[in-house]
């Protein structure tokens, strides 16, 4: 018998060993999102910020890209773009960026189109059917960004909008009407839920056993009682001369603190309380508190899609309804099971667990039955089903669930029609105080930025890339509406919620305050337009841009004279590094949205490289 090899362990595969480090964030779960993903990149400009997105999507896995791109490649490419070389001159851009990302990752799979996207639609309706999420990089006609958002509102497609000129980047992120996430990752500490005020018989039952004759044990069995149940006992002991009440205010609690500590013993060197004691103390204040329910889920459950439901109802409200089922009827959601680790001998910390994971079984158990109820009411057959893994793991994350509801991209036109101004609807009270109070703000950026968007050149000069500036400025006509998509308004209307308008360029707001001797750039369409954004969001607010308080607003002009005065001297033209981070931070937001992990930003970031900063606001 001594000579039998024993069997060999099963190691790691060759992709575990791959990914292993991006495995401990995700899970095999995101992972095999995120190989399912196809991603689309519609490439426009200079190409860089969009290749750069898609090589920190390439480096982690995901599963097809296609790159769509109609330009060819010249010697200015060379100078920003990464992926491309002396060779690639005179070829199609998509196809040589498609290689050189290809080699980053055999795993995944690329292809390239060297045509408009307009010329895609036009050809197949239901070409965008095909993606799971969308990246749009500027410059981009307006009647295509609109058309796409129509198109991707329509399938609840994500899509991702970029702007990476000079030394300023943005991306706004136009996610579907309804996007739930159930594994949000909060922080570990955050997650303890141990049911102390209000314990289940088994729990109770352990914690009395345990500490029956706590004073009675000897110093190694006394110095690893689990804290949980340390704090069980001595609430115990707490409620016998307090009416059978628990601590209730931080005064009560510092006195329930002082009554645990006195049960302690001195550790084995004699410097100190026991381990365990200690953790009970720093438990009081965090642990003894009534369970309740984040915003987040009372948001959940009160929304019309978990009280109405459907045969159609995706799975999230068919939980989420059932979820709240078991909330009315506990007063408590499902508990979770995890424990935190403490100092106990490992006997006694498994026997605890046990008891948590028992009842966090027992909990998924009645959702469970509540979901399968609820499907019998539907009348779901069999297929369509919710899967119990799912409903495990609601139950498991039902404290930290997490709806976003998306909004169409902030998209602004130039129109003739006199009167017709830019929205910027329900975030404007809140734009209009931070630009008022706070001097370090970056919306003056995305003022800017969307001023650009308004005009079809920058500052009426000539651009640094002129494929670009013939392919912006060159007239378009709209995709044709999709098929199967009665319900999907005009491009113009569906791309945005908030009926964004800009007047033609005309006159300028009034600059009597405007210092300095760049009078030709007080002039320029792009300054004009920034101006005009900011006298709507004014009007917006009730007011007008000369009845700013004179300081802020010299500072706001001056600031859109500064950012206005870049985005035209860069006209066009990407800083590779620049770029590069911007591309980091939108496919750390992509891959958010694509494996339903994390919660991604709601919605537009910009990033200011002169000062290092960045921003985040819901438009």
């Amino acid at each position: 018998m001594g000579d039998i090899t024993p069997p060999l362990l099963q190691g790691p595969s060759s992709k575990e060993k791959k990914y292993d480090r991006q495995l401990r964030l995700w899970a095999a779960s995101g992972q095999a999102a995120l190989e399912a993903a196809h991603i689309l990149l519609v490439n426009s400009g200079s190409g860089a910020v969009g290749v750069e997105t898609l090589k920190n999507l390439v480096l982690p896995g995901v599963g097809r890209f296609t790159v769509l791109d109609p330009a060819v490649v010249g010697l200015d490419d060379l100078g920003v773009n990464f992926f491309l070389d002396e060779s690639s001159v005179g070829k199609s851009r998509a196809q040589q960026s498609c290689h050189f990302l290809q080699e980053l990752n055999p795993d995944v799979h690329g292809e390239k189109i060297s045509e408009t996207v307009e010329a895609c639609i036009s050809r197949d309706p239901d070409f965008l059917q095909a993606f799971t999420l969308i990246i749009l990089t500027w410059p981009i006609p307006r009647s295509t960004l609109q058309a796409v958002g129509s198109y991707a509102n329509a399938y609840r497609i994500p899509l991702f909008y970029l702007h990476s000129v000079g030394f300023y980047a943005h991306f706004s992120l136009a996610l579907p009407a309804t996007f739930p996430i159930v594994e949000t990752h909060p922080d570990a500490p955050s997650t303890v839920d141990l049911r102390l005020l209000d314990p289940w018989p088994e729990l109770a039952s352990l914690a009395q056993k345990t500490t029956k004759d706590l004073d009675q044990l000897g110093h190694h069995e006394h110095s690893h009682v689990p804290y949980v149940l340390l704090l069980l006992h001595y609430l115990d002991v707490w409620r016998k001369t307090h009416a059978g009440k628990s601590p209730q205010n931080y005064q009560e609690k510092s006195e329930f603190r002082d009554l645990v500590r006195d049960g302690a013993r001195l550790d084995d060197h004699g410097g100190g309380i026991s381990e365990n004691f200690e953790e009970a103390i720093g438990a009081v204040l965090k642990s003894l508190n009534p369970v309740t329910v984040s915003s987040a889920v009372k948001e959940v459950f009160a929304a019309d899609e978990c009280e109405h439901l459907t045969k159609e109802s995706a799975s999230f409200w068919v939980i989420a309804s059932a979820i709240a089922v078991f909330y009315r009827a506990h007063s408590c959601l499902p508990l979770s099971g995890s424990l935190p680790d403490m100092k106990a001998q490992s006997a006694d910390y498994i026997a605890l667990q046990n008891v948590y994971r028992a009842k966090a079984r027992q909990d998924y158990l009645e959702v469970l039955a509540h979901v399968r109820q609820i499907e019998k009411q539907l009348d779901r057959d069999e297929p369509r089903q919710t899967a119990e893994k799912d409903v495990e793991l609601f139950c498991h994350e039902a404290g930290f669930v997490k709806l976003i509801r998306g909004r169409p991209l902030h998209v602004v036109r130039a129109v003739a029609a006199p009167g017709r101004r830019f929205s910027w609807g329900p975030g404007a009270q809140a734009a209009y105080n931070e630009l008022i109070n706070d001097p370090d703000s970056l919306l003056p950026i995305y003022m800017g930025f969307l001023a650009y968007d308004a005009g079809p050149s920058v500052g009426g000069g000539a651009g640094n890339d002129s494929r670009s500036r013939a392919a912006s400025e060159a007239p378009r006509s709209p995709p044709p509406a999709p098929k199967r998509l009665k319900d999907v308004k005009r491009s113009d209307q569906a791309s945005s919620s908030e009926a964004p308008h800009l007047p033609a360029p005309a006159e300028p707001a009034r600059l009597d305050d405007v210092q300095g001797s760049d009078q030709a750039l007080s002039s320029t369409p792009l300054f004009r337009r920034a101006l005009d954004l900011l006298q709507s969001l004014c009007r917006e607010n009730k007011t007008d841009l000369d009845a700013l308080p004179a300081k802020a607003k010299d500072r706001i002009v001056n600031a859109l004279r500064d950012i206005t005065q870049e985005i035209t001297r860069a006209d066009r033209s990407e800083l590779h590094n620049v770029s590069a981070l911007t591309g980091g931070m939108v496919a750390q937001e992509i891959i958010k949205v694509v494996t339903k992990q994390y919660v991604p930003v709601d919605n537009t970031v910009v990033f200011d490289a002169v000062r290092g900063r960045s921003a985040v606001w819901r438009m």
